[in-house]
């Protein structure tokens, strides 16, 4: 070294050669949702994924923007939780992504709808009608009616909900007092 300073970088790249770069793209495998399923704005995507060195994260994309990643998987099995998603046709991407960059993709067309008045649920945000209740074996979604006017669906009724329930005002579904449903 003539000039007191050297560039080790190149030099070893000059003599010894550029490490060999990893390829191989992680697996991917989608457990849920499926293509073409229709699901409230909150679901869970489920995913299995390895790579033959190692894995980083498996991340979903709504419509192209990343909404959710998991890097602490179970073994093999990520859980990305999405919430609040709108209404209507959405394409998710869910990518598993390796410590070395390679990125294996699996698109799929969704459609998010809120849940009608008697389908299960697990939160209001779900429900059309904004509210999700519980009777003793199951949670379900109802709306708010009015008792005079009964300006529930076809098929179902509004009742009062009785003093110190969840509601005083009534509600499709015959939700009562004890929280039970008739249809």
């Amino acid at each position: 070294c003539t000039s007191g300073t050297t560039n080790s970088a190149s030099r070893l790249t000059a003599y010894v050669g550029l490490r060999p770069v990893e390829t191989v793209l992680p697996t991917l495998t989608v457990i849920s949702p499926g293509d073409g399923d229709e699901l409230p704005p909150s679901f869970e995507v489920e995913a299995d994924a390895t790579d033959n060195l190692e894995m980083s994260e498996v991340a979903v994309l709504r419509d192209g923007v990343e909404v959710g990643t998991d890097t602490t998987p179970d073994g093999s099995r990520y859980v990305i939780a999405l919430a609040n998603l709108t209404d209507g046709g959405h394409t998710l991407t869910v990518e598993a992504r390796d410590r070395a960059g390679n990125v294996k993709k699996v698109d799929l067309a969704i459609t998010v709808a809120r849940l009608g008045i008697g389908e299960a649920c697990t939160g209001g945000d779900q429900c059309q009608g904004g509210q999700c209740v519980a009777d003793s074996d199951s949670q379900f979604c109802t709306q708010t009616c009015d008792l005079a006017n009964d300006t529930c669906p076809d098929g179902w009724a509004c009742t009062s909900a009785g003093a110190g329930a969840w509601r005083s005002d009534g509600a499709c579904g015959g939700i009562r007092a004890s929280a039970s449903r008739t249809r």
